[in-house]
């Protein structure tokens, strides 16, 4: 599927049972600053421009508004299986098994991350910043993934959509201590230093069993590319949210 509306990606074009969308900022009805197609609710955006860019956006992937199931994002490594379409709490990380429901996932330069696993009807969406990878929310769902349809994680199909990267991710040092230093690059201020957030996260996926070719990275930054997505780091309390959606028809 081709959208202003959303990025699709090409790793899971073989899939036709499967939808796995992302959306940009474009072609809602927010304002300035939140224009246009701001899809999160925990923004200073007015409440009913989002309602009705929901509703613009679900109707794009034609699917209904009652099957979209939603994590409470708190930046957690905790994992929950969703199996109806509601808010689950305390939870940066969502599991499918069957059809008609779609998990949902809002960022603003965390990574979204979608898993497919052919052939077991089973999927996951993780919310990944730095916090939630650095207390394990990638190994985590993995391991539950496995355990909810013994599916070994050669058969995983992965996406890592549109974040914050490299050359955007400035951190200080209580980040940057935290991080595998193979994956932190000089900066020219000695107070800061670049994080490599998204080759961490791929790291984390060939380290539990992921194959290589059987990940797709998305080069798109959410920083850089204003004219497609919202982005904390740039906006600040200006920012809207962009939605990643996943799920079998």
């Amino acid at each position: 599927m081709k959208s202003n509306f959303f990025l699709s990606f090409p790793i899971f074009a073989n899939f036709t049972e499967l939808l796995c969308a992302f959306s940009t900022r474009q072609g809602g009805v927010s304002q300035n600053p939140f224009d246009s197609l701001n899809l999160g609710m925990r923004t200073a955006d007015n409440s009913v421009n989002v309602q009705k860019n929901r509703k613009i956006f679900f109707r794009e992937l034609n699917i209904d508004a009652d099957k979209v199931a939603y994590p409470d994002q708190i930046h957690s490594a905790h994992v929950k299986v969703a199996r109806r379409a509601k808010h689950y709490n305390q939870t940066d990380a969502l599991i499918f098994s069957g059809h008609n429901l779609f998990l949902s996932i809002q960022t603003a330069d965390c990574f979204p991350i979608f898993i497919y696993i052919p052939g077991y009807k089973t999927g996951a969406v993780i919310h990944a910043g730095w916090r939630g990878v650095v207390c394990g929310i990638i190994e985590n769902t993995l391991n539950r993934l496995t355990i909810e349809c013994n599916a070994g994680a050669e058969n995983y199909i992965v996406a890592i959509g549109p974040g914050l990267q490299s050359e955007c991710f400035e951190v200080r040092a209580d980040v940057y201590n935290k991080i595998p230093v193979n994956f932190v690059r000089p900066h020219r201020s000695p107070e800061h230093k670049y994080l490599d957030l998204r080759a961490w996260i791929v790291e984390k996926l060939l380290l539990n069993g992921v194959l290589n070719e059987n990940i797709y990275r998305s080069e798109l930054c959410t920083k850089c590319k204003s004219d497609l997505f919202y982005s904390h780091r740039r906006d600040g309390i200006n920012s809207g949210r962009m939605m990643g959606i996943i799920g079998l028809r």
